[in-house]
């Protein structure tokens, strides 16, 4: 049987010496994620906040002022717009109203959640 911890000690040394332009490339990446995001809640999510993130792939959206309007944004985000989102309120009290997005994910399919989303919007309203 081979020892797992061999393979863990290989793999750190490999990221830590070889690692950093995939990390750079990475970390860009996902600031465009989130670049997409704020722009595009600006333009097609009324109601949607997106707070920047100061070191994460987790984008808040702030959805207070929707969330009694609608009836809870989080269950609309998933039942009409197919997308699931991280409810605020299993945070603790304050998270009403929040929900949390995940960008670290191919764009295309971040984009394709945000139409979603959007459209789900528009029938609400």
């Amino acid at each position: 049987m081979v020892n797992a911890n061999l393979f863990r000690r290989l793999a750190l040394e490999v990221a830590y010496s070889t690692g950093a332009p995939w990390l750079d490339q990475l970390t860009s990446y996902i600031a465009s994620n989130i670049d997409l995001v704020c722009e595009f809640a600006t333009e097609h999510l009324p109601g949607i906040t997106p707070i920047r993130p100061d070191a994460s792939f987790l984008v808040w959206l702030d959805a207070r002022a929707l969330d009694l309007k609608v009836g809870g944004i989080q269950k609309l985000s998933v039942n009409r717009a197919g997308v699931n989102l991280y409810d605020g309120r299993v945070y603790g009290p304050g998270g009403e109203g929040f929900i949390r997005l995940n960008v670290g994910c191919p764009r295309s399919l971040l984009l394709q959640g945000l139409e979603r989303m959007s459209a789900a919007l528009t029938i609400s309203s």
